[in-house]
């Protein structure tokens, strides 16, 4: 069922369509709840929230952007207003998100787990909204006029960052990987 159609049901009510566009878009949604949260627990109370405010405003979509960059905006705001309300916890369990795909082949499908290892603690150097903006681009592929919508930021500015953020990314991998050649 295209997406198109999807909505539409669901705003005549249908509960199955809702949960199809649920399952469709809940992997991302957590992922960039759990990226601004930085806390596992917190970001799925985010992103619970994050679709119960879409399914509710769902009336409010007109469809003049795509449905992922409404909800990605809704998903923010989310969990910007999470971190502003949370009060401190300390020992939660903290659970990063699965951030490499499944489909390599040979030599990286050995290396799996030492590269999520590096891609993670590298993307955890980054601050928060340049970790966002390569996740978005890369591993969500969503283009420059998105995260210009879901940053708030400038065309150029998004391009800046981007480019800043590739370059610092780089940085942190390589040291990383020279300490890990240092440490053989």
């Amino acid at each position: 069922m295209q997406e198109e159609n999807l909505i539409a049901s669901i705003k005549r009510g249908n509960s199955h369509a809702l949960e199809i566009l649920v399952n469709q878009y809940k992997d991302m949604v957590f992922s960039i709840s759990l990226k601004i949260t930085e806390d596992y627990h917190l970001a799925e109370e985010s992103a619970q929230d994050s679709f119960l405010k879409a399914y509710q405003q769902i009336h409010r979509f007109k469809g003049d952007s795509k449905f992922s960059t409404w909800l990605y905006r809704i998903t923010l705001n989310t969990a910007y207003n999470k971190i502003r309300q949370r009060k401190p916890v300390e020992n939660l369990e903290y659970h990063e998100a699965d951030l490499i795909s499944d489909q390599l082949s040979g030599f990286e499908k050995l290396a799996l787990e030492d590269q999520r290892e590096c891609i993670n603690l590298a993307l955890e150097q980054l601050n928060t909204l340049d970790a966002l903006i390569i996740s978005l681009f890369y591993m969500e592929e969503q283009s420059i006029e998105e995260l210009e919508v879901l940053t708030g930021l400038s065309r150029s500015n998004v391009k800046v960052k981007l480019h800043r953020a590739r370059k610092k990314l780089k940085e942190i991998m390589e040291q990383s990987f020279s300490s890990k050649l240092n440490q053989q």
